[in-house]
This record gives C-alpha cells, structure tokens and sequence, in this order.
C-alpha cells in the first residue's frame, strides 16, 4: 500500500505487476520493481497521456505497457537519460509520421536545389537568345546603313558563326582547367561587349569586329551551361535536363525578333543592341553554381577512338547545315517562288514551326530518358529527311504546309537528345574539351550548309538542293543507328579514361 501510494497507481496497474509473464520471463525485472522502478517508469508513461484516453485503454495494451517496463528495467543503465521509454498505442504512429515527413520535407529541399540551379542556367540562356535573335530584323538593315551589298551584309552572320567556331574548343578546355562558372559569368559580359560595340560601330569594318566578339560569348556561354547540366544531371534525366534549356533558348528565339523590332520602330536601330547588351550584362551577374575544377589526364588521341561520339557527331553537323540550308534558306525561296507566300504568311509559317518544337521539346526529353537516346535521334531525323524530300517533290502548297508541319513536329522530338547523347558518352574528365569538338561539328554544318545547299540550288534547282539535303541527313542518321550503342541502361557517367 506505501508503495501504491508512493508511485501513485491505481489498483490496475498494480495488478498487473504480478502478471506470471512479467515474473518469469523477466528475473532482473523482478528486482527491479522492488525497488519500484519500473513502476514509476509506467506511472511516468501513462501521466503523458490524458487520463481519459489511459482509462480506456484495453488489459491486453497495459499488459503490453506493462512488459515494455519489465523489458527496460532488465536492460542495463535502466534509469539513465538513455533509458527505453515505453509508449502508449498511438505514439509509435506519430514519431513515424513526424519521421516521414521530415524525410519528405529534405527530399523537396534536394529537389528544389537541384531545380533551383537549373532554372538559373535556363534563365541565363534565355536572356542570352533574345539578346542574339532580337537582332534578326534589325541586323540586315543596320549592316546596309553603312552602304554595303546583300554579299557584306552575310557576312555579318558569317563573322558570328566564325567566333562561335574558334571559341568552342578554347571554351571547352578553359571548362576542364577553370570549372565551368567563368564560362558562365564571361560568356555574357563577352556578348554584352559585342552588342554595345555593334550599336556603337562607326564603319562596317567595327561592325564586323563586335559580330566575331558576339559570337565568342555565345560559344563561352552555351558551352558552360551545357557543361554544367551535364556535371548534375544522370543518364536518366540528363534529356529532360539539357531540354529545359533548349526550351528557354526556343522562347528566347520565338519573343526576341519581336522585341528587336519593336525597339528599333520605337528608338531607332541602334536601340536593340544597346538593349540586348544590357540584358546580358543582367546575365552575367545571376547567382552561377559553384566553381568545378577539372583536369585534363587523357590524350585527345583516345577520344578520337571513340565510335560513338563521332557518329553523334556527324548527326550534329547535319542537323545545323539542315536548319539553316535546307529549313532557312531553301524552305523561304520555295515559299514565295512555286506557292505565292508573302514575308507576313512566311512569318507566320515559321512561328508556326518554333511554337510546335517548343510544346514538343519535353514531352520528346522525356520520351528519350524512358526509352533511350536513339528511340527519338533516329526516327526523328527520318522524319526531318522526309519533310525536306517532300517539300522538294511536290508542287501542291497543302502538301508543302503538310510537310512543314513534319519537319516541325519531326525537330520538336529531336530536342536536345543529341547533346544528351553526347554528354552521355564522353569521358567526364575531359567533357568540356569533347563537348568543344562537338559544337565545333555543329557549327561547321551552320558555316558549310548554307553556302553548299545554295550552290546546289544555283546549279541545279531548290528542290533539287532540298532532296539532297534530305540524302545527306538520311545517310548520317543511317551510320548513326548501326553504329552508335545505346546509353539508356548508364547510371553514371562515364569513368574516366585512364592515359596510356
């Protein structure tokens, strides 16, 4: 009765202590309540809880109660802070439910940083689209300003496609020694000198110099992003990564024309470059990821080995030369000379294009990380070859427009797969040198394509030029699916090749 007293327990909990479970399982439990241990241990367990809810509860739960006591009392350093605890029904479901959601709470945490760097390399790629396609309307006109003919006036976008050239590889291995965030700070500020120096330019000779410095920036900047998505992305979500900002650069390109006209309506034709190069200023001073560093511990002689790279590689040339010969030079002139388009239809035909390639871009990232690289690689250039053969054969305008539509549709499942691809099997210590030889491609297919499908079309006819460009990108992609492996089942990028 003192003891009962003492502990302050009722006649059921009492009752319970001379259960034989408790007296026989338990020999250092039975001392242990002489001394009235583990009875305070279940007075203090039960006191946590409201009397009402402790009243209520069944024999069976007190009797387990009562043996959880035992069972801590039995343990050595019974009575420490470190001691076993017993709990009523219900407090087991709560400490789990407060661990699943802590557990939850720091996988939203990881999710929303790694998002948070991609969403800041995408805003950095779109600002740095509108700032070069805002100059598409404006360009031409500017150039003619200083009294040239329509063969210098290419040659401002060729001086652009030659900085991009000769940027790529310096770009890439200033990526391995440096990391990628100068890429990603310098690209912009190089571009924003370059737009300030075109609208600042007094002889077309300065002009032609701040186009070759525009398109070192563009080379620095894409070289970094792509790089450092990349670095955080895996085989498995490496397309939808790498195709978010395809995406930004695709808005950019949709917006930044009309932006560019309407600033040079507005202010005159110089306002556009002052405006750009001031949004990429903004560019450069976005919050960029941390510094990487990198070695270079191969020979290029072993990624000259590499089957796989160069198949991808090839597919890269033959998509630029494709986009800007056969879809940009080509397409236009068979627009207005066999089917009577005006530049306002025209216009509208090619918004058309980009906005379907932008609904398609993730939807087609996503299809690539679940299904593979060459599942959307090679059936959408066979679309793209198709398209272009189609457009060069027909002499009906439905079908022309239906033929738009394929190759559309065809270059929004492309995406950015082929810049996955080429992530997926370089070898990581050297990524940015590889990558450098890989825009390299791209861009000779930009500088090379148009010139060549134009010659083609001088001796010959444009649809005749379209079909060619049709033979040349079917014959590619045909290498391309016999040879290259497929990279769906990497979990990891690849290891690094060891020198020889």
């Amino acid at each position: 009765m003192a003891l009962r007293e003492r502990l302050g327990l009722g006649s059921v909990e009492l009752g319970l202590l001379s259960k034989p479970c408790c007296r026989t399982r338990y020999g250092r439990g039975q001392r242990a309540v002489k001394q009235g241990l583990a009875l305070q241990t279940l007075n203090q367990s039960c006191r946590r809880q409201p009397r009402a809810r402790v009243s209520r509860l069944s024999t069976r739960a007190r009797e387990q109660i009562s043996c959880q006591a035992f069972d801590a009392a039995a343990r050595p350093g019974f009575g420490t802070s470190s001691s076993f605890s017993p709990s009523l029904p219900g407090r087991n479901d709560q400490a789990q439910q407060t661990g699943n959601l802590q557990a939850a709470i720091a996988k939203l945490k990881a999710v929303v940083s790694a998002n948070e760097r991609l969403l800041v390399v995408a805003a950095s790629t779109l600002i740095m689209s509108i700032s070069h396609t805002s100059l598409r309307p404006v360009l031409p006109m500017y150039a003619k300003g200083f009294g040239v003919g329509a063969a210098a006036v290419g040659m401002t976008v060729s001086v652009y496609a030659m900085g991009r050239l000769l940027m790529n590889l310096p770009a890439g291995m200033l990526a391995d020694h440096y990391g990628r965030k100068p890429l990603l700070v310098w690209g912009p500020l190089v571009t924003a000198i370059g737009m300030l120096g075109c609208g600042l330019s007094r002889t077309f000779t300065h002009l032609l110099v701040a186009r070759f410095v525009t398109g070192m920036g563009s080379a620095l900047q894409m070289s970094g992003s792509q790089l450092f998505l990349a670095d955080i992305s895996q085989p498995h979500n490496r397309a939808r990564s790498l195709g978010t900002n395809h995406a930004a650069s695709q808005v950019g390109s949709l917006v930044g024309p009309a932006i560019g006209g309407y600033l040079a309506d507005a202010s005159g034709l110089r306002a556009p470059f002052t405006m750009t190069g001031a949004a990429a200023l903004l560019a450069a001073f976005l919050h960029q990821p941390a510094r990487q560093r990198r070695r270079l511990l191969v020979k290029t002689r072993q990624l000259f080995r590499n089957a796989d790279f160069w198949a991808i590689a090839a597919v890269n040339a033959v998509m630029f030369a494709t986009a800007n010969g056969g879809r940009s030079t080509l397409m236009p002139l068979l627009a207005v000379s066999d089917f009577g388009l005006n530049t306002t239809l025209l216009g509208l035909l090619f918004a058309g294009m980009g906005l379907i390639s932008l609904m398609g871009t993730m939807p087609a990232s996503w299809v690539a990380d679940k299904l593979g690289r060459k599942w959307t690689i090679v059936p959408s250039c066979v679309g793209l070859a198709a398209a272009l053969a189609l457009m060069g054969a027909t002499g009906n305008p439905h079908i022309f427009m239906a033929a738009a539509v394929l190759y559309a549709c065809s270059n929004a499942c492309i995406g950015a797969t082929p810049a996955a691809y080429a992530a997926d099997v370089m070898p990581s210590n050297i990524s940015g040198f590889a990558l450098g030889i890989y825009r390299c491609a791209g861009d000779i297919g930009l500088m090379v394509g148009p010139a060549l499908l134009g010659f083609v079309a001088d001796l010959t006819t444009v649809q005749t030029a379209l079909q060619a460009n049709a033979i040349a990108l079917a014959v590619v992609v045909t290498y391309f699916g016999l040879c290259a492996h497929e990279t769906r089942h990497l979990r990891q990028k690849p290891q690094p090749l060891k020198a020889a």
